[in-house]
């Protein structure tokens, strides 16, 4: 829902019409500013824009302590290099930015650092630079149609895109 809600808050700014926001603070109260269940997974941590935004607004730490303790954790984990921890190409709109949003809010470059490496591994993995295009994830850099072509999944080819410009 972390993009829904971001879109709330957007359309509450464009609008002026606060019940949106209203909404959206209600469900991060009611998730104690934390971010979903799955450690590490960007889908869950995605949420934490959310928050980011709303303190910009109200300058309350315990806005974005949750977000900042996630990724405090997720930077300490340590590096497992059989795993991509951004396996597929749409994790890059959801972790990338809040990352460097929660870098730019407190200073810290740590956020900005393990975000920009973790970008790379990514990219290295699943972008295909002839083809300018993402894999959805690293089962699709060796599938191919019944015409030879590549697959790639245009969805997730726009939620890269996206995170270029959100990032």
């Amino acid at each position: 829902f972390a993009a829904l809600y971001d879109g709330l808050l957007a359309a509450s700014k464009a609008t002026g019409d606060n019940r949106y926001r209203d909404r959206v603070l209600q469900v991060a109260q009611e998730n104690k500013w934390e971010f979903g269940p799955r450690f590490a997974h960007a889908d869950d941590e995605a949420i934490g824009l959310t928050y980011l935004t709303l303190y910009a607004g109200d300058q309350k730490p315990e806005e974005i302590a949750g977000t900042r303790n996630g990724l405090d954790k997720l930077l300490a984990r340590p590096d497992d290099p059989n795993k991509n921890l951004w396996w597929w190409c749409d994790a890059l709109f959801m972790a990338p930015p809040v990352l460097a949003q929660l870098s730019a809010t407190t200073g810290d470059h740590r956020y900005l650092d393990f975000m920009d490496r973790e970008w790379w591994i990514t990219s290295r993995a699943l972008y295909d630079p002839g083809e300018h295009l993402f894999f959805r994830d690293d089962r699709f850099v060796t599938m191919h149609e019944a015409n030879g072509k590549k697959v790639f999944w245009s969805r997730g080819n726009g939620w890269a895109l996206a995170a270029h410009a959100k990032t």
